[in-house]
């Protein structure tokens, strides 16, 4: 079973409630079961996360949806799903190659993060890397200000929202690619947390800790946690919290006092195919391959948004939880998505919305290309050709 870090799973009656169409939903009413409504019902689902299917739990037979999708596939795209992964990743092939090349360097890391090796892999460039660190609007603002003049050339909105989306989905499809290494025998791969440590000379030491000890470190800082009353969220994205502040103070002691400087959750990626089983392919032209055909791939998913704003109603979000909790009609019965995004856009969203702004003016998709480009350092073919 593939595993995902966000994942849940449904009854039938919660399936055919968050995916079902109207007629799905009166079928189920009726007969307690999806019958002919089934296949159309997970392809609705597919279309919002990677894995659905069904699994067996206490004698029931529930639905486990995992890996939830940055951007909603179309349909047609999955009725035949078995055989579009090759449209859904273009480059799988590449990257696959980078892996294996750099699987073979003895002096690679043993365990990482699927970012980090997405920078070793210089799939990723050390712009659209170190932005990708930059989690609070201070922490952006920050970066944003020193970096060259280059990068802000189609402006702040267009930057960041190339970042985000982009290391998204290259460390998604980086994740993709190795497990799919594993399951065909290429790789071993495994989750693990690594601890870092400091040698005599103050470098750091990055190593997978046994689970015993994962289990400790993790049940202390839960208690501290409490103890302070903050959420994983909050140490994410309120730094300098006050509460915050104080449990990393006592986070840090207590790592200290077991040798750590810090703890974090890494994979451990080794090869196990011999050369007869793999084939080998030049680095370098495989980096830059990668690189255009991501461009192109992002390019066209850009387009995609920005045609999704003039051409596609917006959907009235369902609000079938909050309805069973508080009472009332459910928001569907109340009413019909009927304007898109372009018929529904209030002046001052637009005005405080640079990507709306950019969408508006229909160079959202040239700009966004343009963006990433330069953050990814892709040049095209006729600049090539004549620096040639």
């Amino acid at each position: 079973m593939t595993s995902y870090n966000d994942e849940m799973i449904l009854t039938v009656a919660e399936f055919a409630e968050m995916f079902g169409t109207e007629k799905c939903k009166e079928y189920f009413a009726k007969y307690k079961k999806l019958g002919g409504h089934k296949d159309t019902t997970i392809t609705t689902a597919k279309q919002k996360w990677h894995i659905v299917e069904v699994v067996k739990i206490d004698k029931k037979n529930l639905y486990r949806l995992a890996g939830e999708r940055d951007e909603e596939v179309e349909r047609k795209h999955l009725q035949n799903y078995s055989n579009c992964g090759q449209e859904q990743m273009p480059y799988k092939e590449i990257l696959q190659n980078i892996i294996l090349i750099y699987l073979k360097n003895p002096n690679r890391k043993p365990s990482t993060t699927y970012r980090v090796l997405a920078r070793d892999l210089e799939v990723m460039s050390d712009v659209l890397f170190f932005a990708s660190e930059k989690i609070t609007i201070d922490e952006q603002k920050g970066y944003y200000k020193n970096l060259d003049d280059k990068y802000k050339k189609y402006g702040y909105v267009m930057f960041w929202d190339a970042v985000n989306k982009e290391t998204q989905r290259i460390r998604k499809h980086i994740e993709s690619v190795v497990k799919d290494m594993k399951e065909k025998g290429i790789i071993r791969h495994m989750d693990v947390v690594n601890a870092v440590s400091l040698d005599k000379f103050g470098r750091e030491i990055h190593d997978p800790i046994i689970v015993s000890e994962v289990c400790k470190i993790d049940k202390m800082l839960k208690s501290l946690r409490e103890k302070h009353e903050v959420t994983a969220t909050d140490i994410r994205y309120k730094p300098k919290n006050l509460s915050v502040l104080a449990y990393k103070e006592d986070e840090y002691k207590y790592l200290q006092s077991l040798g750590y400087e810090y703890v974090y959750d890494a994979v451990y990626i080794d090869l196990i195919a011999t050369d007869k089983e793999i084939q080998n392919y030049m680095k370098d032209s495989l980096v830059m391959d990668f690189k255009k055909e991501h461009l192109a791939f992002a390019y066209q998913k850009a387009v995609a948004r920005e045609n999704s704003f003039f051409n596609d109603v917006v959907r009235v979000k369902d609000n079938h939880k909050l309805q069973k909790i508080l009472g009332g009609k459910k928001k569907s019965e109340v009413i019909k998505g009927t304007l898109t995004a372009y018929d529904s856009i209030l002046i001052d969203d637009l005005l405080n919305d640079g990507i709306k702004q950019e969408k508006l003016s229909k160079t959202y998709a040239t700009n966004y290309k343009e963006s990433l480009k330069t953050i990814q350092d892709v040049s095209d073919e006729k600049e090539n050709a004549s620096n040639n």
